[in-house]
């Protein structure tokens, strides 16, 4: 499913609208706080956030609109809890560097979340959760894989983040 993602015009394709939504959450913070900080490596990551959220949410198909519910009503859901039951492929490679991203830019923009080492880790599980129950809502599908590389991923990147933050500048985001 992943592979079909793959092709860089998709990427490229989501960048005006994770530039709008950019601008929308500029604003947004501007209004709240009626200051501006102008620091341009944050705002990088906060846009880079963004695409890579953006890019979680086509290749699990939540912007494509392939939403109905008849895979439960039927008792049609196909579900695996044997791990990497087809090997490690090109899709886990992928989810796991999207979720390599994500926690890295999660962690780099948002302070709280660097408060305790637990909290990258629940992230991730929380979102991989998420993920996998709308899954298997509307397609009818769920694998503990994609939970458990989701979940690696994303707190792999959290600690990546917290390595570089402490080895490094701690005012650089």
């Amino acid at each position: 499913m992943l592979m079909n993602y793959l092709d860089i015009s998709i990427f490229y394709s989501m960048i005006p609208l994770a530039l709008v939504i950019f601008f929308i959450y500029f604003g947004i913070k501007f209004f709240i706080k009626r200051k501006v900080e102008m620091k341009p490596l944050k705002m990088m990551c906060e846009f880079a956030w963004i695409l890579i959220v953006l890019f979680i949410l086509v290749t699990t198909g939540f912007l494509e609109g392939n939403f109905s519910l008849t895979s439960i009503a039927t008792g049609n859901v196909n579900y695996s809890f044997t791990i990497f039951e087809e090997g490690i492929s090109k899709d886990i490679a992928l989810n796991l560097i999207l979720f390599i991203l994500f926690g890295f830019f999660l962690t780099a923009i948002f302070k709280k979340i660097r408060e305790k080492i637990s909290y990258g880790f629940l992230i991730g599980l929380a979102v991989s959760i998420i993920i996998e129950f709308i899954k298997v809502v509307t397609n009818g599908l769920i694998q503990l894989d994609n939970i458990l590389i989701n979940t690696l991923g994303a707190y792999t990147g959290y600690l990546i983040c917290i390595y570089i933050l402490e080895f490094k500048n701690k005012n650089l985001f």
